[in-house]
């Protein structure tokens, strides 16, 4: 495959007269090859191509090859068809830093000042001579690198050769082929943009050969770890588990029995519960999915036993109940209702919603409502709130009396050490409280 790709350079590249009408037609193809692969996976709804960023109408700063907006968040895609050379392809380590930093470090630079301009709001942006308006509230974006040259060990290059600027983030750089791969399996945008969040966050974190090894870890293990100062070096033998997986169903033959990526761990009713929150129409609904996919999974399997436990005990004592679960500075909640009453729900909501938010002192919290009903549905409506706390003089005096609701102890992949702090918040100890 690899020789069928790159063969037609090298017999193009030998007619002179068509040379320089060669190379813009590759950079051209490239971007043609990501804004088709990023249609099929999440429509063509919110994928902006070739944009221009402009202090005025006449003066152009900078340009985005294509730019994906989800809601409050963005992805900045920049693409690059340098040509790798035969020496750098051959191991030779001068021409592979000289290649790296021609084709990747040096337009570094030029990516920082697009996402610096789309995250100050005060440039304009064009398409051809079209203005376009982000009517979403941006306040994070991602940067994606992609290569249509075959670079060898991409990932291990970029992770020991990328000059990182002062404060700014690293750009998550691949090639077409890795793109190709990742969209495959996560072909959900949020999933998607849990992968590049995790991927930027902790960049110089995971060490890997390839891309594909860090894809395959995070569909097994999920990319977290508990801080920016801990490094971890992937099994780079997880890329073959993609491989096997990956093309056995693209030419339909039958996977193994124990196929690791096939089998790996789901909980189905917690992704339709991910699948209703991904429908509400406010920008905050990214925070608060990122916040939820950062659950690990035994996190995940101990809170929808509880939600389908509380609407059980409606069912029996025909009594509200609710349980919350604190997890860093973002709390989840879930209340079972003992009638269908709507108007009741909606007086309830905004008082006991803004009760356990200002007790908590939680910037941001989302809660699961369930009416009485014998249906299948875990939850009914949800509602959330991402505001900064702040201390209410009336508001404390107000909710002190309530009673709390039933807490679940709750974890994201932090591992807690024995005179950490508990994270069921009694203010403890973890050796003196949990860990006993």
């Amino acid at each position: 495959f690899e020789s069928i790709y790159e063969s037609p350079f090298y017999w193009m590249t030998h007619d002179k007269g068509y040379e320089k009408t060669y190379l813009e037609n590759r950079g051209q193809t490239s971007e043609d090859m990501v804004y088709n692969s990023l249609v099929r996976a999440f429509w063509e709804e919110n994928i902006y191509k070739n944009i221009e960023i402009k202090s005025s109408k006449s003066t152009t700063n900078n340009e985005i090859d294509i730019l994906v907006v989800i809601w409050n968040k963005a992805i900045c895609f920049q693409i690059k068809s340098k040509k790798l050379s035969l020496r750098a392809q051959a191991w030779e380590y001068n021409k592979i830093i000289s290649d790296f930093t021609g084709g990747i470090q040096a337009a570094y630079h030029q990516w920082i000042e697009s996402r610096k301009e789309i995250l100050a709001k005060d440039s304009d942006f064009y398409i051809w001579d079209d203005k376009v308006s982000f009517h979403e509230e941006i306040d994070e974006c991602y940067i994606i690198a992609i290569t249509s040259e075959n670079y060898k060990w991409l990932s291990i290059q970029s992770f020991m050769l990328l000059e990182q600027e002062w404060d700014n983030p690293f750009p998550l750089i691949l090639s077409l082929f890795d793109l190709e791969t990742i969209l495959y399996y996560l072909n959900d945008k949020y999933d998607f943009l849990y992968y590049v969040r995790q991927r930027t966050k902790f960049y110089k974190n995971f060490l890997a050969n390839t891309e594909i090894s860090l894809l395959a870890h995070h569909l097994l293990s999920k990319l977290w770890l508990e801080n920016d100062e801990t490094m971890e070096a992937v099994d780079n033998s997880l890329a073959s588990l993609i491989d096997e997986h990956y093309y056995r169903k693209l030419m339909w033959y039958p996977l193994e029995e124990n196929d690791k990526i096939e089998t790996r761990w789901k909980n189905e009713k917690f992704n339709n519960l991910l699948s209703n929150v991904k429908q509400i129409d406010v920008p905050q609904v990214t925070d608060i999915i990122m916040n939820l996919m950062d659950l690990s999974w035994d996190t995940i399997d101990s809170l929808i036993d509880h939600m389908e436990e509380i609407t059980k005990k409606t069912n029996e004592d025909n009594k509200n109940h609710d349980v919350w679960m604190p997890i860093d500075n973002f709390w989840v909640s879930f209340m079972s209702m003992s009638n269908n009453d709507m108007d009741e729900l909606r007086e309830r909501l905004n008082f006991l919603c803004r009760k356990r938010k200002y007790l908590s002192q939680a910037n941001s919290w989302i809660w699961f409502w369930k009416l009485r009903s014998y249906s299948d549905r875990l939850f009914d409506t949800v509602t959330f709130s991402t505001s900064e706390w702040e201390y209410n003089k009336e508001e404390e005096e107000l909710y002190r009396w309530l009673p709390d609701p039933e807490l679940i102890n709750a974890h994201t992949w932090k591992k807690v050490f024995r005179k950490s702090p508990c994270p069921c918040w009694s203010g403890k100890k973890y050796k003196r409280c949990c860990w006993k």
